[in-house]
């Protein structure tokens, strides 16, 4: 999508994809997909013939952009759930700019294909399956990945009233004498994967 220099700027065909998606050609030369959602200018007219100023087009051009930027949040979002942060810097990584990815995100968040909350807990549930850790390492994984520390927790401890954290410290406990962890480290290792004393305590 090249952005255009010249005095006129015509829609010469248009198509409604969605009730807020378009796929418009300018002056027959320039042809992308547009969500009227991220036009700042929300009184621009799409139509066949109708004639855009210079800063009309340029919108079109960054609501392009913006589109851009959704439809390839949404193949990741298709793989797999992304916290907002790792997912913008994936997409910068594709050198989409800040503001196409912060309207495009702020875009999937309002209509829930993007959640942290939701984010928190797969990624809890998926890292039980072969890590045995405990809530202190677990905030820090989730804050890692961008994720508010209330939504953390609050999700941690939904997470935990599913799971015993005494049992699957009892789990990494049995992993570490597997592996020959030596007696006197074993606190310690234990600490370094979350657990707090009193869980610790509680099954050695």
């Amino acid at each position: 999508m090249e952005n255009q220099k010249c005095d006129i700027y015509k829609i010469t065909s248009i198509k409604q994809i969605s009730e807020s998606l378009f796929q418009i050609s300018v002056n027959s030369v320039s042809t992308f997909y547009l969500r009227k959602n991220y036009l700042h200018n929300q009184n621009i007219i799409l139509d066949v013939d109708i004639e855009l100023s210079v800063d009309e087009f340029e919108d079109c051009v960054n609501a392009g952009l913006a589109f851009s930027a959704e439809k390839k949040a949404m193949e990741y979002l298709g793989k797999t759930e992304y916290s907002r942060f790792v997912l913008r810097n994936k997409l910068q990584k594709k050198e989409h700019s800040i503001s196409s990815i912060n309207q495009a995100l702020d875009y999937l968040e309002e209509r829930g294909y993007l959640n942290d909350s939701r984010f928190a807990m797969a990624f809890l549930r998926n890292r039980s399956i072969t890590h045995f850790e405990g809530r202190n390492r677990l905030m820090q994984e989730l804050l890692q990945r961008g994720v508010d520390k209330k939504i953390a927790s609050s999700q941690i401890d939904e997470f935990f009233s599913e799971k015993s954290e005494v049992e699957i410290c009892k789990k990494a406990l049995e992993k570490l004498q597997r592996i020959g962890k030596k007696e006197e480290k074993i606190y310690a290792a234990l600490e370094r994967l979350g657990f707090n004393n009193r869980v610790i305590r509680e099954i050695l």
